[in-house]
């Protein structure tokens, strides 16, 4: 049976609810704290709201106490529905549950705002408040108790190292001064309270450090650090077991390190401490850098507590992020590192930090001589800062004129193979019957259908652990397949975030719909040799509709709707490429001159010169076309696939048997030749299929191997950490 109140408000018995027996006008405040104790919901708010807004002066005690009978959802509403001076009178009863963890009382325009529905939070603290239950936190410091766990503890400082200054500044003006906390604002001389706020002053604060608090024991840690030690075979004496459990159930840094480093990382947590492991911060970043310090430094982890013991906590930690940050972009810290030791790495990464260009251009400079690279070990950060000037003025335009990038998917062969890797890793080939080192030096001996089981294998595993993480990995392919590497490379090195869309989006689109058909296509008429003109039509389906978004996107795109799908056969469909080969040399012209599918030039070159590129007239395109299709029935099954690819590939490039969109269109029907025999799309390394023609086929095997690479990085990543953040 319904109460009156919930007659009032028109509401449903909602589960848990209680009848409250009268209605609104007839509730004395005094009543409401006993009668919110069996309302939940919004019934429950409901409630609260019509009973004081009955009232124009409520007691500061019976303030606190309704409160503490509404849950931080029902307050927020609350205090939304309450009349400027209920709330006023609020906010100077001191009602910190109710007034001051919700509405940020500084001015009476954010007091009005609130009011009529609008939230307390600042705007540039929103997506804060999607990760941390802000009002429940900071109802917590203003009552003067901690409810933060250390597990919640360590994901808090993660969110809060990725804060500016001004919403760190704003977090603590929230936790301190809206409206002043009377303890804290006593203590200016704390330091999570004086000075530029920072996040680890800000965590202090939320914790109740200042106050003497500290964060609760998480029984979900002390089971996790059990895992962590099961997982390897360790002969400990009686009760040591249980004292590690302890030690490594005060940190999920700890706890990381030991899972996925057996004894190395118990070496690690014994020598460091779990302080200075704590100040480190992100478990997955900095504990890979810290691991493989320890792993290459002549002193190991005894190198590292020594700069910890001499700089502090905070500094060892800001050293391992600035190594992390530093390392990616070139080896050449790592090598300092073990030749000149910890400091002097951070000098160099300091630097490098502020100027990452410079410091990928002096690795290019200076090559791989010992000599050289210790050298930079005695220089101080200002003489490191003018080297790395100098180097990034000498190589403007890094990676043009042939100087290679450490990019993208190659800094994957630098991570370190943890236990945890190489234990997921021999599962997968276990299972295929393939090898154990088949993903290192095993790959060479596998063919290209095997390492695309392999690949497949790992994506299967990377969907089942982390459906986001395979959902990057598949756009990362998809980019990396679409966008040349030169374009690619560079812009997902400069962390651009979706660099796929390097030509548009809409022509990214129509590849990804034309990849997902071409991929069924193939699918389904695996297994059984292909009928006459089916490699035709798939590949005109294919252009139909990997070609859709060039129409009016590409300004230098001629191509038509009518276009679409439509093979060159009128002699008006005359296509060439501009001027040809930048400087074009005797080699390459004669190797264009001998391509049967070109138009031939009556033109001599000297050394180096440019000419037009002439494709085939539109009439003998048909021919060639029919005689590709005849070409990939006969020898499939003959070839190796890798082969067989790469012919498809240089005679589509070579016909141009579209107006557009032909490099677009080969790629897929080279993708598609070798889905058909069981391996997954390459990622090209090389270009110029026609000037490269005599390498195409090691190109094929090179791609496939890239793309197992690439694959392989984002495997590593879910199995290494349990929420990882790669590189994109």
């Amino acid at each position: 049976m319904l109460g009156k109140i919930a007659q009032l408000f028109g509401l449903g018995r909602a589960p848990g609810a209680h009848d409250v027996g009268a209605p609104s006008a007839q509730v004395a405040p005094a009543e409401l704290p006993a009668l919110l104790a069996k309302t939940s919901g919004e019934a429950g708010a409901d409630l609260a709201i019509a009973v004081l807004k009955a009232r124009s002066k409520i007691s500061p005690e019976l303030f606190q106490k309704i409160a503490a009978q509404l849950t931080p959802v029902q307050r927020e509403k609350v205090l939304a529905a309450l009349p400027e001076p209920l709330r006023a009178l609020a906010a100077k009863s001191g009602l910190d549950p109710l007034a001051g963890a919700q509405v940020d009382s500084s001015t009476a325009q954010d007091r009005a705002r609130v009011a009529t529905g609008g939230s307390a939070i600042p705007p540039h603290l929103t997506a804060l408040s999607e990760e941390i239950d802000l009002p429940s936190l900071l109802a917590d410091v203003r009552a003067g108790r901690s409810a933060i766990t250390l597990a919640e503890k360590a994901d808090i400082r993660e969110t809060l190292q990725n804060l500016d200054q001004s919403q760190l500044k704003s977090l603590r003006e929230m936790l301190v001064e809206r409206p002043p906390h009377p303890q804290l604002k006593q203590m200016r001389d704390h330091p999570a309270l004086k000075g530029p706020p920072t996040a680890k002053g800000v965590l202090a604060i939320m914790v109740g450090e200042p106050l003497g608090l500290t964060a609760k024991p998480s029984p979900e840690l002390a089971q996790r650090a059990k895992d962590a030690l099961a997982e390897y075979p360790y002969d400990f004496a009686p009760g040591v077991e249980q004292k590690w459990i302890d030690v490594l159930a005060q940190s999920p840094m700890a706890i990381r390190i030991v899972r996925n480093n057996g004894p190395m990382g118990l070496d690690a947590v014994n020598t460091l401490g779990v302080a200075n492991l704590d100040a480190a911060g992100h478990p997955w970043a900095e504990g890979q850098t810290l691991m493989t310090l320890g792993a290459t430094l002549p002193g190991k982890f005894t190198e590292l507590r020594a700069f910890a013991d001499q700089h502090g906590p905070d500094a060892f930690g800001d050293a391992l992020r600035v190594m992390g940050k530093a390392s990616q972009g070139s080896g050449i810290v790592d090598e300092v590192a073990r030749k000149s030791g910890f400091e002097a790495a951070v000098r160099l990464a300091t630097a490098a930090v502020a100027d990452p260009h410079g410091l990928k251009c002096l690795r290019h400079q200076l090559g791989t001589d010992d000599q050289v690279i210790a050298a930079i070990g005695t220089k101080s950060t200002a003489a490191i800062t003018r080297m790395l000037a100098d180097a990034g003025a000498r190589i403007k335009a890094l990676g043009d004129g042939g100087v290679a990038l450490e990019l993208g998917a190659h800094w994957q062969a630098k991570r370190v193979r943890t236990p945890s890797i190489q234990q997921a890793e021999t599962k997968v080939l276990a299972k295929l019957g393939l090898p154990a080192d088949g993903l290192g030096a095993g790959r060479a001996k596998l063919s290209e259908s095997q390492l695309g089981a392999v690949s497949r294998a790992l994506m299967a595993e990377i969907a089942a652990r982390s459906p986001d993480q395979a959902g990057m990995l598949d756009r990362e392919l998809l980019g990396r397949r679409f966008v040349a590497p030169r374009y690619f490379d560079a812009l997902y090195d400069a962390s651009v975030k979706n660099p796929e869309h390097r030509y548009s989006v809409e022509t990214f689109e129509s590849w990804r719909a034309a990849d997902s058909m071409v991929r069924g296509m193939a699918t389904a008429s695996r297994g059984r040799p292909l009928h006459a003109g089916e490699f035709t039509k798939v590949m005109q389906a294919a252009h139909q509709m990997a070609g859709s978004g060039m129409v009016g996107k590409l300004e230098q795109s001629h191509l038509k709707s009518e276009d679409l799908g439509r093979l060159r056969s009128q002699p008006k469909d005359h296509v060439q490429l501009g001027n040809g080969f930048v400087e074009l040399d005797k080699e390459t012209a004669a190797k264009l001159d001998r391509n049967p599918y070109l138009t031939p030039m009556d033109v001599k070159l000297a050394d180096r010169g440019s000419r037009p590129i002439i494709f085939a007239p539109g009439i003998d395109v048909p021919r060639m076309v029919a005689e590709l299709d005849a070409f990939v029935l006969q020898n499939e099954g003959k070839m190796s696939p890798a082969a067989l690819a790469a012919e498809v590939h240089f005679r589509l490039v070579s016909i141009h048997p579209f107006m557009d969109g032909n490099g677009r269109t080969a790629k897929l029907m080279a993708d598609f030749v070798l889905a058909r025999a069981g391996v997954e799309a390459p990622l090209w390394r090389k270009s110029d299929v026609m000037k490269n023609v005599d390498v195409w086929p090691a190109a094929v095997r090179e791609g496939v191997e890239f793309q197992l690479d690439v694959v392989k990085r984002h495997f590593d990543a879910v199995v290494d950490v349990d929420r990882p953040e790669i590189r994109r």
